[in-house]
């Protein structure tokens, strides 16, 4: 289902100008389309000396629904924002908390505590609480929320299993905008967007672009990265299907990246800086960035759904 919604506002923002006609051919049929004028790249296929040419498309057709994938991209983005600065750093002191890496729709964060819950301010718990239903799953109906309260401000045991309440907990883990913890355990490494592992109970990581069914990936290979500045390389293995024949393909690639091109990560790893524009005059502000290999406070994944259409 999450496959299903993603593939399906994804596909309206595609860039048709980027779109090829593959080909393969020999030596003869090469170089009769090099010479042709919507040529644009050649690769070498070591196997028989054969060749895999990328030609431009004769026809071009903008028949995409853009506005549909920028209106859902743009409202997730507006969620994120809305979550950290009208929740998290509201009711949260910062040192106590710190941002490692943001998604279109999860934010990954690390605590200096057992939940969010233990980290508010005795001074906005009360507030906390009363509002807390906006941005993660109810634990008590609307009938039982004022006994919630209660209860958390004075630090007594609640009863949630009511029926009632019970409902609406399984109705909030499904309902769009409200943030669900996906993940949580011991550490963070994120070396660039898409490219990441926690570590814990049950490890998490992304590694774009290269197979996970292929290749051991662990803590200790993102770890190598951090520390030796150098590129992890791995192999994708796979098939494909040319006219009425299958060919099977090996491929090396650099997936687990050093460079982090969004920012400049200073001498020390752990922090980078910002550039911040404004009427041509070009401000940098540093700012820390935690370090996941020392990390021993609770790491938790929040996920919205901000981006489901119903």
């Amino acid at each position: 289902m999450k496959l299903f919604g993603n593939s399906g506002y994804g596909k309206t923002v595609a860039d048709v100008d980027r779109h090829r006609d593959i080909q393969y051919c020999t030596d003869v049929g090469a170089s009769m389309l090099i010479n042709n004028r919507r040529f644009h790249q050649l690769d070498v296929v070591v196997v028989d000396s054969a060749y895999e040419i990328e030609m431009d498309k004769k026809v071009i057709k903008y028949s995409l629904p853009h506005h549909v994938g920028f209106f859902v991209y743009q409202y997730a983005k507006l969620r994120m924002l809305q979550f950290y600065y009208g929740f998290v750093d509201r009711y949260i002191e910062r040192p106590l908390y710190k941002y490692c890496e943001m998604d279109t729709d999860s934010a990954y964060i690390a605590l200096a505590g057992n939940s969010l819950d233990d980290l508010v301010s005795d001074e906005k718990r009360e507030q906390y609480f009363r509002h807390r239903f906006e941005w993660l799953p109810s634990e008590s109906c609307e009938d039982h929320n004022a006994d919630y309260v209660r209860c958390r401000l004075a630090e007594h045991p609640r009863n949630t299993s009511a029926p009632c309440c019970l409902a609406r907990k399984a109705y909030d883990k499904r309902t769009p905008g409200l943030f669900k913890i996906e993940w949580h355990g011991r550490g963070f490494f994120g070396l660039c967007s898409k490219t990441y592992y926690c570590f814990g109970a049950a490890d998490k990581y992304s590694t774009k672009g290269l197979s996970k069914r292929h290749n051991e990936i662990d803590k200790d290979m993102f770890l190598d990265v951090l520390t030796n500045q150098r590129s992890g390389r791995g192999w994708n293995r796979g098939f494909r299907v040319i006219k009425s024949s299958v060919l099977t393909y090996i491929q090396e690639r650099a997936a687990v990246t050093y460079v982090y091109a969004k920012r400049e990560v200073l001498a020390d790893g752990l922090s980078y800086s910002l550039w911040l524009y404004e009427k041509g005059v070009t401000r940098t502000g540093v700012f820390n960035r935690h370090d996941g290999s020392t990390l021993e406070t609770p790491f938790y994944v929040y996920r919205s759904r901000t981006y489901w259409m119903r």
